[in-house]
């Protein structure tokens, strides 16, 4: 079972950061290496268009990728998050980051090689349902997999509707594995 509460959390927690530039960075710090392994694992590519369905406020994964591929889109459910995510980007000074106010359901992710779904974006299950008949075929899907300690706030693996997928140990404060999939990997619901 899924607890919106630990999302809202983490949007407030988010919220707070943005605010304090050094806080913002230190966040990010947190996160570069288990991103780094990430990127190596989908084996990212210069030309790749990456899409975070959920990014937040400090979309840090986004931010520590738009070094190493072509454009990130991060699109975001929350609006207020949506406006602290572009103000970021722009102190920041980066260009290949497109921040979009959307809902996962509802994308479309045509135009994008990989997809990252990160703990946060709900509903999973309906979201990968729009993947799997929008995406090309060949395009790749990543999604952290929560701890077991953190199961009751996040979808668990066995609750998604995903049949095949690759997977890499990462350690992580929430998560403990990265896994890799594509769209026909997904079940029909």
């Amino acid at each position: 079972m899924y607890f919106p509460n630990i999302c809202k959390t983490t949007n407030l927690f988010e919220k707070i950061l943005v605010r304090v530039p050094l806080f913002s960075y230190l966040y990010l710090l947190f996160y570069k290496k288990s991103v780094e392994i990430e990127r190596e694992f989908a084996e990212l590519l210069t030309e790749d268009k990456v899409l975070f369905i959920g990014g937040g406020a400090v979309p840090y994964s986004a931010i520590i990728l738009a070094n190493k591929v072509k454009q990130v889109t991060v699109i975001d459910n929350d609006k207020s998050s949506v406006s602290l995510a572009k103000k970021i980007i722009n102190y920041l000074g980066i260009n290949n980051i497109t921040i979009n106010y959307g809902n996962g359901q509802f994308v479309d992710p045509k135009d994008y090689t990989v997809i990252f779904l990160p703990l946060q974006a709900q509903p999973k299950n309906q979201i990968l349902a729009n993947l799997k008949s929008h995406c090309r075929k060949n395009t790749k899907i990543l999604m952290r997999v929560p701890k077991k300690a953190f199961t009751k706030f996040y979808t668990p693996i066995k609750d998604l509707a995903i049949q095949n997928y690759k997977e890499k140990s990462i350690n992580q404060l929430t998560y403990n594995k990265i896994i890799m999939f594509y769209p026909g990997d997904i079940k029909n619901e």
